[in-house]
């Protein structure tokens, strides 16, 4: 896209899905946790069809909420939401912004409301909840998965830019998907596109040294990605040399099995961090593709290699 061009984003090159469809990457990306591990750690799926499914989980947005962020959730199309199309759902509204009764009832079968899609629909929500907490700490996660939403983004991140409301803000922008055209080498590795503002180099240079050396020969997953999240909610404590050093000796005897496959749909994630900062995290696709071979083994990285050397 030429908005993040314009934006000196740095790209993951070696970034590596984890599992065989949407719902496998987004679990690690939103919780820090593999889809076989949920039954230890929040009792999903269920045997019971009455007991909530996703409500205990450890959603990313939850450690937020703990330490006083605004939160919100909105997953289109409404009909075919992630969590909500794995036997579900939420017993309650997960965040404290959450559209989706909104979009249940107005949308149409076309993907539409009255006569706008529903997709510019929710991006114009997400530039209304920016402004109004623009002074507030937040987290947004916005997930997309219609084709083709690229010109419904670029518009939407323009307009946020004109209005000077990324200067503090880092985007995070994902490809992921299902099954890629035959003979489609690059998509095996999903972009990855992440552009700071320009005072974040000068006040973590080993933070973006080594996050500009990993983008050219690391392999990054969706574990990874969810641990940098949590990080920047506090950056000033986990991103300075002497703390990431530490956590590079932590790591260093780790060995990671994954396989190169897709992830495609959109998701945008909103942060607002602690420190006055603003963050955000999007995932966006041309259509749902996804592809490759199911992992034997995934090790969870106990921090985020994006930003250690």
């Amino acid at each position: 896209m030429e908005t993040l061009r314009r934006m000196s984003a740095v790209n993951l090159k070696g970034q590596s899905p984890v599992g065989n469809d949407a719902f496998a990457n987004l679990v690690p990306l939103l919780m820090g946790q593999a889809v076989d591990e949920l039954d230890d750690v929040c009792g999903w799926p269920s045997p019971r069809p009455e007991r909530p499914k996703f409500d205990q989980c450890p959603h990313l947005w939850r450690s937020f909420a703990e330490q006083g962020f605004r939160t919100l959730f909105a997953d289109l199309p409404t009909r075919a939401a992630i969590f909500n199309s794995q036997e579900g759902g939420f017993a309650s509204p997960p965040t404290d912004y959450y559209p989706r009764p909104f979009f249940l009832a107005a949308e149409g079968p076309s993907g539409c409301v009255g006569r706008r899609t529903e997709t510019s629909v929710l991006l114009r929500y997400v530039q209304t909840f920016v402004r109004r907490f623009a002074s507030s700490r937040y987290l947004a996660v916005v997930r997309v998965a219609r084709s083709a939403p690229d010109q419904a983004l670029s518009e939407a991140l323009k307009t946020l830019r004109r209005r000077k409301q990324l200067e503090n803000t880092v985007l995070v922008v994902l490809t992921a998907g299902e099954i890629p055209p035959k003979g489609a080498v690059e998509e095996f590795l999903p972009l990855v596109s992440i552009s700071f503002p320009a005072w974040f180099e000068s006040k973590f240079p080993a933070a973006m040294t080594n996050l500009r050396k990993n983008s050219e020969d690391r392999l990054t997953t969706p574990f990874d990605l969810h641990l940098t999240l949590k990080d920047l909610a506090e950056p000033s404590r986990t991103l300075n040399a002497a703390h990431l050093s530490q956590r590079q000796a932590e790591i260093s005897n780790l060995s990671v099995n994954m396989a190169f496959e897709f992830i495609f749909s959109l998701e945008i994630i909103f942060l607002k961090s602690a420190e006055g900062s603003e963050f955000v995290f999007g995932d966006f696709g041309l259509e749902e593709l996804l592809g490759g071979t199911r992992p034997s083994q995934v090790v969870p990285l106990p921090q985020p290699k994006a930003w250690i050397d």
